[in-house]
């Protein structure tokens, strides 16, 4: 490779370089030593955590912590436990233009580029104990990791597809480990306006805002609302992990609407929630919302609000039905909650898909009921019993339990 060319690319930070970092004083002596590498803001605690200092005191004198910096210029930054007015103009002397953001815990690697844009932070656990070897590999995985970054936006740059355009930007912007470039969002949108790529919406998503975004829409129906959902999730812009954070506002929808069809869905939507990304939390947490939001019209759970039915069709009972002989049976509604009593209308029992028998009437069942006991007259034996119940209901605020007897 000639000289000029690996000059070239050395300006743009694509080639790796295997100088050790230089240590300076502050901003101001950084300037004489400034690459395209940028700065690397050793922070340590100053007067509050004694063996933080001393790690982060460590990493500036290391040989593998220097080395893997490369071109970037070092900056040591003591971190004081209160900051008053004194602290404050020293550390404007130090840093200059540079940002200092705050960091999970001390010593920290703060990594800013050339123009003082700050892509990065190193703060795992493993740096308050000094260790030279991990710090130091992280350091470079993050260097490494912004070289890929500016080696996309420097292709982006040049090319003039603008669908490709958009597409290099947004690799830019999903690079691992590394904050987003300065106003990359907008640099997309002005290269493909209509978002033909997805990235505009992939990197407009944040799953607590949009959340909170969809409770609040008022020109929409929660049907609506899920539908959009639903929508968004055949979307292959968004990630599998954005896909979840979707699937878990789905079911949040779902859970609102009161209707107990969509009730039903959520088991279904919570194992597609799963199945965007298994080993992640929201995956493991999938099985625990169906067990705390999702309540069937069954002899277990009994009615609720959430169950019945808004239109008053035929419901079916879902769960174990303890119909097996020829007898009579006694299907029971017995009312426990609420400030409405339930209306039955009927109650049948198939074999399977067939009719075996029916009682109807019209029941009710409240702080007093009436009629609220329904006989079926089995001729025999039933091999897949199932119960279905039709309601009369217009108001849904009540709660009670079911019981099938044989007499």
């Amino acid at each position: 490779m000639k000289k000029s060319l690996i000059s070239a690319l050395l300006a743009l930070g694509l080639v790796p370089c295997v100088h050790a970092a230089k240590v300076v004083k502050n901003y101001d002596e950084a300037q004489a030593s400034l690459t395209e590498a940028g700065y690397v803001l050793v922070v340590y605690p100053e007067d509050w955590n004694k063996k933080g200092k001393a790690a982060g005191l460590k990493y500036l004198k290391s040989e593998a912590v220097l080395k893997a910096a490369g071109d970037a210029v070092i900056i040591p930054v003591p971190r004081h436990q209160v900051s008053d007015e004194k602290v404050q103009e020293a550390r404007k002397a130090l840093l200059g233009k540079l940002p200092l953001p705050g960091a999970k815990s001390y010593p920290a690697f703060i990594l800013i580029d050339k123009s003082g844009w700050h892509y990065a932070t190193v703060d795992a656990p493993f740096m308050r104990s000094g260790d030279e070897k991990k710090a130091a590999a992280e350091l470079q995985k993050c260097m490494t990791s912004k070289r890929e970054q500016n080696k996309l936006l420097a292709e982006a740059a040049e090319t003039k597809d603008p669908l490709l355009k958009a597409r290099k930007l947004g690799r830019a912007a999903e690079v691992p480990g590394l904050n987003r470039p300065r106003d990359i969002q907008k640099m997309i949108k002005a290269a493909d306006p209509e978002d033909k790529s997805g990235y505009s919406r992939r990197l407009a998503y944040q799953a607590s805002a949009h959340a909170e975004g969809m409770v609040k829409k008022k020109d929409k129906t929660p049907l609506e609302k899920i539908a959009e959902l639903e929508a968004m999730l055949d979307d292959s812009a968004y990630t599998n992990e954005q896909k979840q954070g979707i699937a878990a506002t789905c079911i949040g929808m779902m859970r609102r609407s009161g209707d107990p069809a969509q009730m039903k869905r959520i088991p279904l939507m919570a194992e597609k929630m799963r199945s965007y990304a298994p080993d992640t939390v929201q995956a493991k947490s999938a099985s625990i919302v169906v067990r705390q939001w999702v309540r069937q019209l069954s002899l277990s759970d009994g009615w609720c609000p959430d169950v019945l039915p808004r239109d008053n069709k035929p419901t079916p009972l879902e769960g174990a039905i303890p119909i097996k002989e020829a007898g009579t049976y006694e299907v029971t509604f017995t009312y426990t909650a609420g400030t409405q009593a339930l209306g039955i209308a009927a109650v049948e029992l198939y074999d399977g898909s067939k009719k075996v028998c029916e009682d109807r009437h019209n029941g009710s069942t409240g702080h007093k009921s009436s009629n609220n006991v329904y006989v079926l007259k089995v001729p025999a034996r039933v091999t897949l019993p199932r119960l279905v119940v039709t309601f009369n209901q217009k108001n849904f605020d009540t709660h009670g339990i079911i019981t099938v007897t044989k007499k």
